[in-house]
C-alpha cells in the first residue's frame, strides 16, 4: 500500500494497474488522456477530462473499478471525482488584420 503519497504519485500508480486491466485502445481511450489535479483537497482525487461526455462516460462506467484500485493503493479511502477541464479563453478578441 502506499501511504501519504502525493497525489500524482498516487494517479501515476493507479494508471499502471489500469494498463494491466484494460486493453490499451481502452487505456489510452479513457485514462490515459486524464490529468489529475495536483490541488485537489486532502482526502480527493480529482480527474479533468476533455469534455462533458467523458465526465458522464467515466463516471458511468468506470468510477467504481477506479475506486476499488484505489483502495488498493491507499490505506486511507479517497474520494473519487471526474470533472470536465475548463479551457482558459482570452479575455480580449483577435484584431482584424
Amino acid at each position: 500500500m502506499i501511504q501519504n503519497t502525493p497525489i500524482l504519485e498516487l494517479w501515476k500508480a493507479l494508471q499502471e494497474q489500469l494498463k494491466v486491466v484494460f486493453s490499451n485502445d481502452i487505456f489510452n481511450t479513457w485514462f490515459k488522456p486524464l490529468e489529475c489535479d495536483p490541488e485537489a483537497p486532502e482526502g480527493k482525487m480529482i480527474l479533468l477530462t476533455s469534455n462533458e461526455f467523458a465526465t458522464l462516460w467515466l463516471q458511468n462506467n468506470y468510477q467504481e473499478i477506479l475506486e476499488k484500485k484505489l483502495a488498493q493503493l491507499t490505506e486511507h479511502p479517497l474520494v473519487l471525482e471526474f470533472k470536465t477541464h475548463e479551457t482558459k479563453v482570452s479575455a480580449t478578441a483577435p484584431q482584424a488584420a
